[in-house]
């Protein structure tokens, strides 16, 4: 699966970025779909949390980082 999500940094601040979910449960993520930005490994320590209608938060326990994602705007 691939497609664009909105994610806050650490700063609060939403950034746009494409990602691809692999089957073996890697979630890459690039700034222009070649700039590799980083990835969460979603495994069974993962916690997703649904906080909203279209707003999800992954806990990463590998790196100890909380990943917040937003579904972008149609517009």
């Amino acid at each position: 699966m691939k497609g664009h999500l909105c994610k806050k940094n650490w700063y609060g601040n939403k950034q746009i970025r494409f990602f691809e979910l692999y089957q073996y449960g890697e979630l890459k993520y690039f700034k222009d779909m070649k700039d590799f930005k980083g990835s969460i490994r979603i495994n069974e320590h993962t916690r997703v949390i649904k906080v909203a209608k279209t707003t999800i938060k992954v806990f990463c326990s590998l790196k100890q980082k909380e990943y917040t994602l937003i579904q972008p705007d149609s517009s």
